[in-house]
This record gives C-alpha cells, sequence and structure tokens, in this order.
C-alpha cells in the first residue's frame, strides 16, 4: 500500500528475485535501464503482483502469449517474432515492456492505471494494434524505437496518450486520444508519420520538443483534430486549410472522427473506412437475400440539433455500384449521396448529410457473386480443351490419310517399277 512503488529495480544489475508479494501499491513492480545488463535479472513467476505472477523472459522468440495464461505484469527482453494479445494488465510500473524486441506484435491488450501501459524500448519493426490504454501516466510509449507500426489503439485519460522518446521513422494511424494531457508528444523523435488519428479533447493536442520532419498526413488524408475550426466548403470530408503546428502542419485535417471496419465476403476480408462527424456503433455486414445485393449499416449518434455527414470509402470489389442510401428516424427514408472524384476502379467515395435526429444509416450496393466467375472459368477451361481436342483429332486424321495416300503410290510404283514423284502438304487447320 505505498503511494508509489512496491518494488522498483532502477538501473540495477543481476538481480535475483524470488517469492515476493506486492499488493495494493500505485505501481507493484517495475524495472528501468538503459543497456542489457540493467535488464538481465532473473525473475521467476513466485514474485506476485496483486497475486497475479510477474512474467520476466530474457530470449526468446516465436512464442505467443495471450488470455491462456496468468499474468500480473509481463516484460520480454530480446524478443523476436513474440506475440503478446489478449491480456490484461495493471497498477504497474510498466504494464507490458518489450526491451529490444523485433519482428513481434503486441495486440489487443489492455493496460490501465500504469505509470507506463504499453513499452517498447530499443525495439525495431514490431506492431502494437488494437489496445486500450486507459488512466496511465503515458498510455503508450516508444523510447530509442524505430521503424515500428502503431495502430488502431484507444489512449483516454493519460497525462500523454501515446509519447515517443528519440524515437523515427515510426507510422502512427487510426489511433484516439481522448482526453489526455498531451493527446500525442513528440521528443527528440522525427521523420515520423502520423495519419488517420483521433485527437479528441486533449488539453494540448499536440507537442513537439525538438523534432523535426514528422508528418501529420499521408499525401491525401490527415487527422482529425477536435479543435480544427477550417471549413469544408466542397463536402469531401476534408478541411480547406491546413492544421497548423508551427514547425508542422496536418495540410489535409478530417471533418470528422476515422473509423475502419473489417468486413468479409466469402472469398477474402476487406477494410472499409469512414469520416463522420457522428458517434459511429454497431457497424456490420449482410447479404439482402435479394440476388447479388448487400448492405452496410451502421448507428450514428450527433450532438443535438446538429446535422451529421459520413464520407465512406468502400472497397468495389466488396460492394460495388451503383449505391443507394438510407437513413433512419422513425422509418427508413432513401438518402441522396454523391459519389466524390476520388472514387477509382478499387474503390468509392460515398458522401451523404443527414438531420440530427437520424439513428441510422444504410448503404446497398451490390457483391460480385464468389460464385460467378468460377464458374464461367470452367466453362472456357472446358471450352479451350475441346477445340484443342478437335484440332489435335482432325490433325491425326490428315495424317493418317496422307499416310495411307503415299503407302498406296508406293506399291503401284513398286509394282510397275517406275519412279514416284510425291507433294507433300502441309494439313490445313
Amino acid at each position: 500500500m505505498n503511494y508509489e512503488d512496491g518494488l522498483r529495480l532502477y538501473y540495477s544489475r543481476n538481480t535475483v528475485l524470488e517469492g515476493n508479494t506486492m499488493v495494493n501499491n500505485k505501481y507493484n513492480f517495475g524495472v528501468d535501464g538503459q543497456n542489457f545488463a540493467e535488464f538481465n535479472h532473473t525473475i521467476d513467476a513466485s514474485n506476485l503482483v496483486d497475486n497475479r505472477p510477474i512474467l520476466y523472459r530474457i530470449g526468446l522468440s516465436n512464442e505467443v502469449f495471450d488470455s491462456g495464461i496468468e499474468v500480473g505484469t509481463l516484460c520480454l527482453i530480446n524478443a523476436d517474432n513474440v506475440t503478446v494479445k489478449d491480456l490484461h494488465v495493471s497498477g504497474n510500473g510498466n504494464g507490458l515492456l518489450l526491451w529490444n524486441a523485433t519482428g513481434s506484435i503486441v495486440q489487443n491488450v489492455t493496460a490501465s492505471s500504469n505509470n507506463y501501459g504499453v513499452v517498447l524500448r530499443k525495439s525495431h519493426g514490431n506492431v502494437v494494434r488494437g489496445n486500450s490504454c486507459p488512466d496511465n501516466w503515458v498510455g503508450i510509449f516508444l523510447e530509442d524505437s524505430d521503424g515500428n507500426i502503431v495502430e488502431g489503439n484507444s489512449v483516454p485519460s493519460n497525462e500523454k496518450g501515446i509519447s515517443l522518446y528519440n524515437s523515427d521513422d515510426n507510422i502512427l494511424r487510426g489511433n484516439t486520444a481522448i482526453d489526455n494531457l498531451y493527446g500525442i508528444r513528440l521528443f527528440a523523435s522525427s521523420s515520423n508519420k502520423v495519419y488517420h488519428n483521433n485527437w479528441i479533447e486533449n488539453t494540448e493536442q499536440i507537442d513537439l520538443v525538438n523534432s523535426h520532419d514528422n508528418v501529420l498526413d499521408d499525401g491525401s488524408e490527415g487527422n482529425f483534430w477536435s479543435d480544427y475550426a477550417g471549413l469544408d466548403s466542397n463536402e469531401d470530408g476534408l478541411g480547406d486549410s491546413a492544421y497548423d503546428r508551427g514547425t508542422t502542419r496536418d495540410l489535409y485535417p478530417l471533418m470528422g472522427r476515422f473509423y475502419e471496419f473489417q468486413v468479409a465476403t466469402d472469398r477474402k476480408g476487406f477494410h472499409v473506412q469512414m469520416i463522420c462527424s457522428s458517434l459511429v456503433t454497431g457497424f456490420n455486414s449482410k447479404r439482402t437475400g435479394d440476388g447479388d445485393a448487400r448492405i452496410i449499416n451502421f448507428n450514428v449518434t450527433n450532438e443535438s440539433g446538429t446535422p451529421g455527414f459520413c464520407r465512406i470509402s468502400i472497397p468495389t470489389e466488396f460492394l460495388s455500384g451503383p449505391y443507394l442510401a438510407k437513413t433512419y428516424e422513425s422509418s427508413w427514408t432513401n438518402t441522396p449521396s454523391g459519389m466524390l472524384p476520388g472514387s477509382n476502379e478499387t474503390r468509392s467515395l460515398i458522401y451523404l448529410n443527414y438531420e440530427s435526429t437520424i439513428r441510422s444509416i444504410t448503404i446497398q450496393g451490390r457483391e460480385p457473386n464468389p460464385n460467378r466467375f468460377p464458374a464461367i472459368g470452367v466453362i472456357a477451361l472446358f471450352a479451350a480443351l475441346l477445340v484443342g481436342a478437335l484440332f489435335l483429332l482432325h490433325f491425326a486424321a490428315k495424317k493418317r490419310t496422307t499416310k495411307a495416300k503415299i503407302i498406296k503410290r508406293c506399291m503401284i510404283s513398286l509394282a510397275s517399277r517406275q519412279p514416284i514423284f510425291l507433294k507433300m502438304e502441309r494439313p490445313r487447320v
């Protein structure tokens, strides 16, 4: 029941921990250091935090840590190609620590009420995806870590939602940071790419300290900033002016929150992206039972009296036009929608406005029939084989006829002792 740490190894070396119990401290257990010697400890599962074991592993590869294990905090040192998923870690110095990790995945982890939620130190080429990190001092922290992907995470109510320290060339996309003191802080971190994130009601949306050449868009779309005051005169879901942060600018700020949903047909999976001024829930997709018709459906929650808009990006291989949009208030009503100029043969961009009282939206289109194209392929193959067989039969028959004629003329020549002159003809096909 200490105000700060229960047991903390701070730049320590060769420590052996056995049979220690840490309960109800603000941060039960933590470890800090800069080089391997300061992480080279012997800490077994007899050490407990809030009655759950500490898992401290050194030098592992190709392993999976998931909900099938019991863990209070997880520290992976010198890890390669490791998967961590579906865990819940709380109340520690590091909820989840990866030191010198490469090619690893951290997914669907809940790290709450830690000093640092999910931590990558000296780690490269990893993916941190779909995690929830609320109520930490820092939600997601990268230190001396380059070339990682941080995507689709939720980081609410921390001091710093996402923080990078001396970390370059990382991609941060699709994350949502709400009600933090700092939405994102970049300290001595450069050449990172930050786009499709939602920075909502943070006291300071973005804090740049000695950081340069960071890009706040992907070349055509940027981030949603809840304090952006620009307009969207051409109704394409993007602001007409940049979101200016002094040394760094988002040239294509989003006018609504960014969403990305996974959908699937019988053939494969797809991603539907959305920029929407409303809170979107209940997204789903299904066939209607009417031929190859398929719909996507979702619920919207709007501020009272405020009209809404959605710009939906749909892969045409998943759902092709023509599209029909409907909105639901007390009944379903056809709603005007337009195709934006950015639409192409692979992706359709649909834009629609709606009143604040609308509760649900449906987009209907046509799903390419997964059974249609294989059947055509089989018929075409059969036809090609049939033509080839007829050609071979015809050629063989011509050959046999020609051979018989030659033999017959040779027999006559031998009987009459007269020379024979043969004219060889190429079979006509």
